[in-house]
């Protein structure tokens, strides 16, 4: 047997030709084993169509127009000039889909290409799929570049990065190592170890474990933080968690928000949850309900309606528009309560105040001598000497004696 290009077989079988048996032996080998028009023929490659070429040893197949496989051992393009360039199984089917990875790269639709090896794949329109290793890439405009296991599938998704990267829908990117995963709408993963985001413009950017989930939603901090809800973010390193609808925590090590427009940006535990309410404060700031605010660091509580917990070292307010300012221990609790001393000034009840170190108030009234106690409008005992501006009422010691303020007049009990 000869192998014969087309050209030749033709004028062996001009008008007037003497046709001999080998003759038609060469033009049915030729038929099953010839590799397209170009006249380099080579055994079970198979060209169908106008200007195809098959020229890949052992099982070569090119069918269409303008379409080529030259890659050995299995090769298929089929379409319009579509192109099988390596070896082992790959495949192009389509307008101008272009399979060159070794190995079982697949390209199927409109200018696809897949030039990753081992199980490459790219279907849709204008897909790319280059890394290797399973890669998977499908819809419009969609790229999978990232090695062994990553995906890409829907309309301008990219999966960039290696080790199990996924990009699923609108404008979904995954560029982070290590199985970071984007699905929705513009959603994006952009670091490694296990970064998630899903739903409608969610971002998470954090590393190791970073979640967002939602729409607006963003997880920037690293080592677990976690943005569930509306325009939520957990920007703060280890543990940063936010939910709900506009809310932050940025403080680093377990800061919490939960809630609308709730804020805690403050480090080691910060906890704001419920409306408006804010806590900046540093190890274990507190603010919960409507408009509650724990500025304070070591501790600060605030708890209730409108309620402000400013004070350093454990200051605690809770009910409705209460306030402990003071440091090292201030509480308030009440409405309108104000505990503004420091050192343990405590004021509970409707409108009391305790405004000097160490006063205590129960009820309304105003305490504001250091060290001194009063129940609502009762007399009021007062630490160890003369209060700075006694009044009716007050009873005090000084050098043993016991004084009682009355019409004006201190009195010694003798």
């Amino acid at each position: 047997m000869t192998l014969q290009s087309k050209t030749q077989l033709k004028g062996v079988f001009e008008t007037g030709d003497v046709l001999i048996e080998g003759s038609f032996v060469d033009l049915i080998d030729t038929l099953v084993s010839e590799g397209g028009n170009s006249g380099s023929e080579v055994t079970s490659a198979v060209g169908i169509g106008p200007a195809t070429i098959a020229n890949g040893a052992s099982g070569s197949f090119a069918q269409g127009t303008v379409s080529t496989a030259t890659g050995a051992f299995g090769t298929f393009a089929q379409g319009s000039a579509s192109k099988a360039i390596e070896s082992y199984g790959t495949f192009a089917q389509g307008d101008r889909c272009t399979a060159s990875g070794s190995r079982g790269s697949f390209a199927q639709g409109d200018r696809c290409t897949a030039s990753g090896s081992s199980g490459c794949f790219a279907q849709g329109a204008s897909t790319k799929c280059t890394g290797d290793t399973g890669v998977f890439a499908q819809g419009a405009t969609v790229t999978a570049s990232g090695d062994s296991g990553c995906f890409a599938q829907g309309n301008n998704a990219k999966a960039t990065a290696n080790l199990g990267t996924f990009a699923q829908g609108n404008n979904a990117y995954a560029y982070g190592i290590r199985g970071s995963f984007a699905q929705g709408i513009s959603a994006l993963a952009s670091t490694g170890n296990g970064s998630f985001a899903q739903g409608t413009k969610a971002t998470s950017s954090g590393g190791v474990g970073s979640f967002a989930q939602g729409s607006l939603a963003t997880a920037s901090g690293n080592v677990g933080s976690f943005a569930q809800g509306a325009t939520v973010i957990a920007s703060g390193i280890q543990g940063s968690f936010a939910q709900g609808t506009s809310a932050t925590s940025s403080g680093d090590s377990g800061s919490m928000a939960q809630g609308y427009i709730v804020v805690a940006s403050g480090s080691y535990g910060s906890f704001a949850q419920g409306n408006i309410s804010t806590a900046s404060g540093n190890y274990g700031s507190f603010a919960q309900g409507n408009a509650a605010t724990a500025t304070g660091i070591y501790g600060s509580f605030a708890q209730g309606d409108t309620i402000t917990a400013s004070g350093t070292s454990g200051s605690f307010a809770q009910g409705s528009k209460a306030t402990a300012s003071g440091d090292n221990g201030s509480f308030a609790q009440g409405y309108n309560a104000t505990a503004s001393g420091n050192n343990g000034s405590f004021a509970c009840g409707s409108g009391a105040t305790a405004n000097n170190t160490g006063s205590v108030q129960f009820g309304t009234n105003v305490n504001s001598v250091a060290q001194s106690l009063r129940v609502s409008a009762s007399p009021r005992l007062c630490g160890a000497g003369l209060p700075p501006s006694p009044e009716d009422g007050d009873m005090w010691v000084a050098s043993g004696y016991t004084y009682i303020r009355s019409k004006g007049v201190s009195v010694k009990i003798t």
